[in-house]
């Protein structure tokens, strides 16, 4: 999706057409809040135990545990410096990126030596936050975007707990079947998940857009 954004950006830039920007901004957000907070979801409730299963490694379920929390700030921050690389702010972008990096250099120096591997995690998570805000209040300040939070926020998160539930509910079902692999259950259970949510979340955006129009 970042590669697709660059070149409708510079479009919408050369031809004036703000709203355009502006409205592929939202819709942009939009799609990596939902698949962020899904994703971390996914790894919260499945993926690390299904991680710990496949290796047989109980701290790869603690990896997986922190390393979730980065999917929003990964996919917004991916996404966002795309668009401000796409408007022509590739100086920007790449300031904000080394800071990010300098941030988890700094990470890797003081808490590595004391708290291992977690102080790095613990730190890519705090410079991809960093770098999402700086890029977002960019782009807020020169479209005047604002933060809705029942569209960036609510929803995704509804979306994403519904989905969850009944997929929890799937995986007891498959229990009560006598289904006794546990990795058999939670693969079904993340893919019943992520059926959920694409319904829920596709009949939002084409009311959306029938409303738009």
């Amino acid at each position: 999706m970042a590669v697709m954004l660059l070149p409708e950006v510079s479009g919408a830039q050369a031809d004036g057409d703000n709203a355009r920007i502006v409205h592929t901004l939202n819709r942009s957000l939009q799609i990596c809040m939902a698949m962020g907070f899904l994703s971390t979801a996914l790894f919260l409730f499945y993926g690390a135990k299904m991680g710990a299963i496949l290796f047989k490694e109980p701290l790869v379920e603690n990896f997986v545990m922190i390393l979730a929390w980065l999917c929003p700030f990964y996919y917004l921050t991916t996404t966002l410096g795309s668009i401000l690389n796409g408007l022509g702010c590739t100086t920007l972008t790449c300031v904000q990126t080394i800071a990010g990096i300098l941030v988890r250099i700094a990470f890797l120096v003081l808490l590595v030596p004391k708290t291992g591997i977690r102080g790095y995690l613990i730190g890519t998570l705090v410079s991809q936050i960093l770098v999402c805000i700086a890029h977002f209040l960019y782009l807020n300040h020169l479209f005047h975007i604002g933060f809705p939070v029942w569209k960036y926020i609510l929803q995704p998160l509804l979306y994403t707990a519904v989905s969850i539930l009944f997929s929890q509910m799937f995986c007891r079902l498959l229990l009560f079947l006598g289904t006794d692999s546990l990795f058999f259950r939670l693969f079904t259970g993340a893919c019943c998940a992520v059926f959920i949510f694409v319904v829920l979340i596709k009949s939002s955006f084409l009311t959306a857009e029938r409303t738009r129009l």
